[in-house]
């Protein structure tokens, strides 16, 4: 049922209802961190300490904590809230250090990315765009996987390297044409493999 909040937030998120998809994100968040009786991502005064999964029941709110958080600082991205945007990805980093599946730090590697990306910092994003996309190959969805390329195209676009940006945006596509995916990702990938960037301008 959480899970269905979240991407019914997230939804708000992306149609640009922002106030509304903070406010239910909020709630959950903090619905979520209750259950796992760790400090809420947004508290300022908290110790965090790394939280050991001990059950299935765990890993599955650990999970939907994970995205809830995500989500948040990707509005607070969007808000140019950057700073908060970090200390939320960090909190999930210092809460989360002891999962073994890898995911948690991929997901938080690709929004230090967004973070740099949004700020200017293009350099620093690449960084952080393609150690998510080395370590994720094994262990994401198709979906995420595909992000990632995306990710690095607009990357390569800003930085006026064409090849680069054409070569992942072509990458993107073969991921999703495989999986039978031709939705919103799908239609990014291929626009981005037109894209003329002035230097310095993040378009996503």
């Amino acid at each position: 049922m959480l899970s269905f909040k979240i991407e019914q937030a997230y939804l708000r998120f992306s149609s640009g209802n922002y106030v509304e998809a903070f406010d239910s994100l909020i709630l959950i968040e903090k619905k979520i961190s209750d259950h796992v009786r760790v400090p809420s991502l947004l508290a300022t005064d908290a110790v965090y300490k790394p939280f050991a999964v001990d059950s299935k029941d765990d890993s599955l709110w650990v999970g939907m904590h994970v995205t809830a958080g995500i989500s948040l600082a990707e509005l607070e991205i969007y808000l140019s809230e950057f700073t908060e945007a970090t200390d939320i990805v960090n909190r999930i980093m210092t809460l989360y250090v002891q999962d073994t599946t890898g995911i948690i730090s991929v997901r938080c590697l690709n929004a230090l990315g967004a973070i740099c990306a949004h700020r200017g910092m293009f350099d620093m994003a690449e960084k952080y765009f393609l150690h998510a996309l080395e370590l994720g190959k094994p262990l994401m969805d198709t979906g995420s996987l595909a992000s990632f390329y995306e990710n690095l195209a607009a990357i390569y676009a800003v930085k006026g390297d064409g090849n680069a940006t054409l070569r992942y945006s072509l990458e993107s596509c073969k991921i999703l044409e495989g999986a039978g995916l031709y939705g919103e990702h799908y239609i990014y990938a291929l626009n981005s493999k037109r894209w003329n960037v002035p230097s310095g301008r993040w378009p996503c």
